[in-house]
């Protein structure tokens, strides 16, 4: 009994995440462009800064590609995931026009990672980890495919260290947009926490954006 409540608990989480982000797939790059373009524009810079040709990184929760297709000519591979089909499929179309032969998309769960250990470098995960209902699993799984040494960079909003304007804010998008099923208002010292008990080690902790908080975390397995 308690292994079919589980699973039924993992269908029902996986079935409430494809359908928000499915439904705004569409709308998805507007939205950056129109409402987030300088943030994305330093949050591309920063993971960028910290990618070399030798690396082969996986990106969570990819989305339509912003980071992946910003990174890929810098590195030997990327591979997005993202457990929308919908936003997937739009990271396919984009791909095929790039002209990128290192760069693939794939629908998968990231609490239930298919990959090899050590076949990435690198994992990169920005703007998804406060919309995961168990982020820590998330970041536990990604740590069973990397091997030690290797890093995961992460970017992550920290509403829990914004102010209340900023807070308002984001009321103001939930009711345009909707709402994630899942969302946690971080702070960073949360944030940090989840990354050392799943085995990571913080090297370097930067906001790369102050309204919002955004977080910048470096982190690498031990």
């Amino acid at each position: 009994m308690f292994f079919l409540n589980k699973n039924n608990d993992t269908k029902k989480r996986k079935k409430e995440e494809i359908r928000f982000w499915s439904k705004v797939s569409n709308s998805y790059d507007d939205w950056i462009e129109h409402g987030f373009k300088e943030q994305y524009k330093a949050f591309k810079s920063k993971i960028a800064s910290y990618t070399q040709s030798g690396d082969s990184v996986l990106e969570i929760g990819t989305g339509t590609g912003e980071i992946a297709f910003y990174i890929a000519p810098k590195c030997k591979n990327v591979t997005g995931i993202d457990i929308s089909p919908g936003m997937i499929d739009i990271a396919r179309k984009k791909n095929t026009e790039s002209g990128y032969n290192n760069l693939s998309f794939q629908v998968e769960d990231a609490y239930n990672l298919p990959f090899d250990k050590n076949e990435f470098t690198k994992i990169v995960s920005c703007n998804v980890l406060q919309t995961m209902k168990n982020p820590y699993r998330s970041i536990q799984e990604c740590g069973k495919i990397l091997d030690k040494g290797n890093e995961y960079l992460s970017i992550t909003y920290c509403f829990g260290d914004s102010s209340l304007f900023e807070q308002v804010k984001l009321i103001k998008w939930v009711i345009h947009y909707g709402k994630p099923k899942y969302w946690h208002n971080f702070k960073s010292d949360e944030l940090v926490n989840l990354f050392q008990e799943a085995g990571f080690e913080i090297i370097e902790k930067d906001w790369v954006w102050e309204k919002p908080a955004v977080l910048f975390l470096r982190s690498r397995k031990m």
